[in-house]
């Protein structure tokens, strides 16, 4: 660990893209805590960008208090190690976080107001010493002209600048071992210019810190970007969860979190790991029913109920996000019963119910789902899913047949089409619909792995093994996808390249079924092979 001053370099960067970097689908409010975390949402307790006061009176923005788990520059100060946070989503008070440098996401809020005017919120700089540094570096929007801006929006932008100043300030004037920075421009403008003025600040902040230090960019459009003595030249680092980047952190300073989602990134150079016993952040107790609390008035009861099915539909999302299907149709009935128009919970549920096998409420939904919205093809398409997974196939076929006709150029409905009929034994229906989806985008990963699963299922070897390694450059981290490689390549006789498919897989996911068998018969064979010759 000891290569340079700085050896620990983490910056968190939004885009503006609704993709994730996942698959399972942590997106908005729950993708950052996750990532800063390394445990998934119903851990760290972060379900929205506001949450209910304890008193039940009205709502109230996330903040420090919200974090029932420690993100990584919590467990790297009570570890010993100086840790910087500035910027972070829903990290105030900075004063909250003993031990950390934390300049919080009030510091570079701007009012409507002139500069002037623009007072530093009250305990949004940690430590107190930083805030005569600090205070005069914030951009207000109104201080950017048309031709400072460059076409980029103004408050955005003099956010972002703000952010850039004190994170520069912090790591070229502080002790620090980790460093996380936050922006939020590309949430705002997707634009070349926005990536060009990102770039420019990523660059000045690797300058700062020194050729020692290591550089990780995450964002939330899936993309990983990993440099320094930490990471090995060229490391494939693209398609990892969101988790993944918190363990990969903490290992380069030496620390593991027992029972964390997240796994330490392949290529990720560090010595022998001992678990960080950091100091986990209570939830606040919950208030009684009838307890006292101010009753919330016409607006604040609104409000309240809108947090409420908020935070529900992002439990049902966490649910899914871990696989429990059965588990997530609890909130996301108690959203509906919230908020009953949320259509979007609904199909939630219907695909909930699909995969817990109660296929006649899965066609219920779907029913209401298409009377709710005739023009979109999920209604019909679960409705003919659940009838044809119940055996009803004279039923279903009609409803799948006017789902086709609906998806149109919506390449993600004919992905779900391809998906279910390769799953009914159609692989000429699969195909249609797979291909359909790639015409539509080709860079679309489902797309790319379901032919090649289309393509296994006709005997097709060679054209099954281009499309999953084509899948597999667009999303790395799909452990079926390697194993079903890996199955490929062992029955073609070429056993090493089979084997270290499955490793890859047992690696990503290691209680994969079927990948420690198949791993252990491939090895088997080649030891028969060795000794042979």
């Amino acid at each position: 660990m000891d290569q340079g001053r700085l050896p620990g370099f983490l910056r968190l960067v939004e885009s503006g893209s609704s993709g994730v970097l996942d698959p399972n689908g942590l997106a908005g409010p729950m993708l950052w805590p996750t990532v800063a975390t390394g445990v998934m949402p119903a851990v760290h307790g972060i379900l929205g960008a506001l949450e209910l006061r304890a008193d039940v009176g009205g709502v109230q923005p996330v903040g420090a208090r919200s974090w029932h788990a420690p993100p990584v520059w919590q467990v790297a100060a009570e570890a010993g190690m100086a840790a910087a946070a500035i910027g972070i989503p829903g990290t105030s008070p900075a004063t909250a976080w003993p031990g950390c440098c934390v300049v919080d996401d009030r510091y570079a809020a701007a009012p409507t107001s002139e500069w002037e005017d623009w007072p530093l919120a009250p305990g949004c700089i940690a430590p107190v010493r930083l805030r005569e540094a600090l205070r005069p570096l914030r951009v207000h929007p109104g201080e950017l002209d048309a031709a400072a801006r460059g076409g980029l929006p103004a408050g955005p932008l003099a956010a972002a600048v703000s952010i850039h100043a004190a994170a520069a300030h912090v790591a070229e004037h502080e002790d620090w071992r980790l460093l996380t920075v936050y922006y939020g421009l590309l949430a705002a403008d997707g634009s070349d210019a926005a990536y060009e003025f990102q770039d420019a600040m990523l660059q000045r902040l690797m300058h700062l810190a020194g050729p020692g230090a290591d550089t990780v960019v995450v964002s939330a459009s899936g993309v990983l970007i990993a440099a320094g003595p930490g990471f090995a030249r060229d490391a494939v680092l693209h398609g990892a969860g969101p988790a993944d980047v918190a363990a990969t952190v903490l290992a380069r300073l030496g620390l593991r979190r027992p029972g964390a989602a997240g796994r330490v990134l392949d290529g990720t150079r560090h010595g022998p790991l001992r678990d960080c016993a950091a100091t986990p952040r209570p939830a606040p107790a919950p208030v009684p029913a009838g307890s006292g609390g101010p009753p919330p008035g016409q607006e604040a009861a609104r409000l309240v109920a809108e947090v409420e099915h908020h935070a529900l539909v992002q439990r049902g999302l966490a649910a899914l996000a871990g696989g429990d299907h059965a588990a997530a149709a609890l909130p996301l009935r108690a959203a509906l019963a919230v908020r009953p128009d949320d259509l979007s919970a609904l199909l939630l549920l219907g695909q909930c119910a699909v995969f817990l096998g109660d296929h006649a409420d899965g066609a219920r939904i779907g029913c209401r789902l298409a009377a709710a919205r005739p023009d979109l093809p999920w209604g019909a398409m679960l409705a003919g899913a659940s009838l044809a997974l119940a055996g009803d196939d004279p039923g279903a076929a009609p409803l799948l047949a006017e789902a086709a006709a609906l998806a149109g150029a919506d390449p993600q409905a004919h992905v779900r089409l391809g998906a279910l009929h390769l799953h009914l034994g159609r692989p000429a229906d699969a195909e249609g619909h797979y291909r359909r989806a790639l015409a539509l985008d080709a860079a679309l990963p489902e797309a790319r792995a379901g032919l090649g699963l289309v393509l296994v299922a006709v005997g097709d070897a060679a054209g099954a093994e281009v499309q999953l390694r084509l899948a597999l450059g667009l999303r790395y981290h799909a452990p079926a996808l390697h194993l079903q490689l890996g199955t490929l390549q062992a029955a073609q006789g070429r056993l090493v390249e089979a084997a270290a498919s499955l490793r890859t897989a047992l690696a990503q996911h290691p209680g994969l079924p079927g990948a420690a068998a198949g791993l252990r018969r491939v090895e088997d064979a080649v030891a028969r092979r060795a000794g042979a010759g």
